[in-house]
């Protein structure tokens, strides 16, 4: 069972990084049935949703994220971390955003900001970042770019050298330009 859903993690990994070929539809059935019946999120259910929702039917990302966000719920309301589970919400938004559906997308953002912790800077940052994303891609206005781009120069300047980097590619993927 779990070397089956390893087996098809590693593969979508592979199919993403290379620009592979995809999963079959018995696999994809295969993990969709898996999150389906999970009753209890933990991190490795995390790394089959995180790692396969690029592959999924729109209708069980919206599903399993919803199922995400009610964990993060109880998580804060036991002060446990919650930060895996709320990246990979953003992974979700990132994805609605690439079939462009943005209306989910702001949705599922609208849901779980409440739930993002003060203290979570760079998962605020990350969601405000997509919610400039749709704004743009929508309006396509030069200065909602350039508010971005502040933004991220603004991580370089408080240090923050890691996050700037993932940034810039998050840029670059997503407005479709360097960020030079």
């Amino acid at each position: 069972f779990f070397f089956e859903l390893n087996y098809i993690i590693l593969k979508s990994i592979i199919s993403q990084e290379f620009k592979s070929d995809t999963l079959s539809s018995n696999e994809i059935n295969y993990v969709s049935e898996f999150l389906w019946k999970t009753e209890i999120i933990g991190h490795y259910e995390l790394a089959v949703f995180g790692n396969t929702l690029y592959h999924l039917p729109t209708k069980t990302i919206l599903i399993f994220s919803e199922e995400i966000l009610e964990k993060i719920k109880l998580l804060n309301k036991k002060n446990i971390n919650s930060r895996d589970y709320i990246r990979t919400i953003s992974n979700s938004v990132a994805e609605l955003i690439n079939r462009e559906l943005y209306s989910d997308a702001i949705i599922l953002i609208d849901k779980t900001k409440y739930e993002i912790l003060d203290s979570y800077f760079f998962e605020k940052f990350i969601f405000q970042f997509y919610v400039d994303v749709i704004i743009y891609r929508l309006n396509f206005e030069e200065s909602t770019k350039q508010d971005v781009r502040r933004r991220i120069n603004f991580l370089s300047e408080i240090n923050a050298i890691a996050y700037h980097m993932y940034f810039k590619k998050k840029f670059e993927y997503f407005f479709n330009e360097s960020f030079n």
